[in-house]
């Protein structure tokens, strides 16, 4: 290395230097590794990573020492003499883990980082640092994901394909709960059949038997809607009282509400929680609704029936079974209490409730649904018509896009004749009553315009 010195020199005086002594100039180290982008220390210390120019003192023997995440570390002593450059490639060598890939369906295609391995299970031996795992087939959702092999340790990667249907349902989650704050179980429903058999005791000439497809998953509430739920959007309403009993605490399912009530309530609770809205309203008026929507509605005639009768490959008559009375208190309908207000009273009954009572007092049903043939009657979403006796089924039904008169299904504490108690009993009407509520419903996922 060179010397140099700043001196200050005065006429006439003379000055001695001390003895100059020159250091030998830094090797200079090329040094490069497959892969690049590994570490390298000298003597411990960190320098930086591959490819890199290191500058070496020339008085001794250097550690170098080169690695990488997945890789064994490649360690060299070297010395370089003053000024000397030396080139050095180091190759490392992989640390392989091996990895068992077992997968479904068993003609499904495995890529790691993008290549394919093959398909079928597989046993694959790879460098353990971080590898991308694909999975894939047609007709199926593809699988990705991320994971590091690890030497001497075998692993496990069980990786089932799901359909685009069966992904989706496994997306949604089995219950959600409102903005309003009610619960709403997630359904995958079946075909069944509508109606009651003419031979039935109590049947009514609306209830033709026919039959329904149902393709739609939708969220069903378990709960009718309460006082309390329902003011959160109409502040001041009351249900009332029937004979000094109250029909208005915060509890008791909401009452005294017409169809287009309810409808527009269901409007409010999707703008709520930003979703679109079913139903098609203008000044007030339900003009009609968007099949597509997943915004909140009331559950169809055809959903309430399937979520209240179609149970065990069979159809239920009573929400109990097929005998009249019930041997147990199963549901609030018209009973002794009630003789004073209504005569239409259950033989030998007793719920225990003069009106209706707090959602949710009796047994949830097969389905882990309350109240749904008892408490208060409900609005459904389907315009009133005589069902179609045609055979044919019809497929997610949700009736005419306007009507003056809209279908009522389930009993109520005011009910207790074989005909209304029975799960096939359909009533309608459009103005509000003290014996009807509803409870919302959706669909899981907005439809194909």
């Amino acid at each position: 290395r060179g010397w140099q010195q700043s001196l200050s020199v005065s006429a006439g005086v003379h000055q001695n230097l001390e003895p100059i002594r020159l250091e030998p100039a830094d090797g200079i180290l090329t040094l490069s590794s497959s892969p690049g982008g590994a570490s390298v220390t000298v003597d411990g210390e960190y320098r930086g990573q591959t490819p890199i120019e290191l500058s070496l003192e020339p008085d001794g023997s250097h550690r170098i020492s080169v690695f990488k995440a997945g890789y064994s570390s490649a360690v060299r002593n070297l010395a370089l003499e003053p000024e000397e450059e030396r080139d050095m490639h180091l190759k490392l060598k992989a640390q392989m883990g091996e990895v068992l890939v077992q997968v479904l369906p068993k003609d499904a295609e495995i890529l790691v980082n993008g290549r394919s391995q093959g398909k079928g299970t597989q046993t694959l031996s790879l460098p353990s640092f971080e590898q991308t795992l694909e999975i894939q087939r047609e007709g199926y959702r593809s699988h990705r994901q991320r994971f590091t092999p690890r030497p001497g340790l075998g692993q496990v990667i069980p990786v089932k394909l799901l359909t685009e249907s069966e992904a989706k349902l496994a997306a949604l989650k089995p219950e959600i709960t409102t903005a309003a704050g009610q619960t709403l179980k997630l359904f995958t429903p079946s075909d069944l059949t509508m109606g009651a058999s003419r031979r039935e005791p109590g049947r009514r000439a609306n209830e033709v038997l026919h039959p329904v497809s149902l393709t739609r998953l939708f969220y069903l509430g378990t709960h009718e809607v309460t006082n309390l739920q329902y003011r959160k959007y109409r502040g001041a309403h009351s249900s009332g009282s029937v004979e000094g009993n109250s029909l208005n605490r915060d509890t008791q399912p909401v009452t005294s509400i017409s169809w287009i009530d309810a409808a527009l309530y269901c409007n409010w609770l999707s703008a709520e929680e930003k979703l679109p809205p079913f139903y098609d309203i203008e000044d007030g008026k339900v003009m009609g609704f968007d099949v597509s929507s997943h915004g909140y509605r009331l559950p169809t005639e055809a959903e309430w029936a399937w979520a209240a009768r179609v149970a065990d490959g069979g159809l239920l008559k009573f929400p109990w079974g097929k005998r009249f009375p019930p041997q147990e208190v199963r549901e609030n309908y018209a009973d002794t209490t009630s003789a004073y207000i209504t005569g239409r009273t259950v033989p030998n009954y007793s719920d225990g409730h003069i009106v209706a009572a707090p959602v949710g007092s009796f047994t949830a049903n097969h389905r882990g649904l309350h109240d749904l043939g008892g408490n208060v009657a409900e609005w459904v979403h389907d315009v009133y018509s005589m069902p179609n006796s045609s055979g044919v089924a019809a497929v997610d039904p949700l009736g005419a896009q306007q009507g003056s008169n809209y279908v009522i299904r389930g009993a109520s504490w005011a009910q207790g004749t074989v005909t209304e108690i029975r799960l096939s009993f359909r009533d309608y009407g459009n103005a509000g009553r003290d014996d009807v509520g509803f409870r919302v419903a959706r669909f899981a996922e907005e439809a194909p315009r």
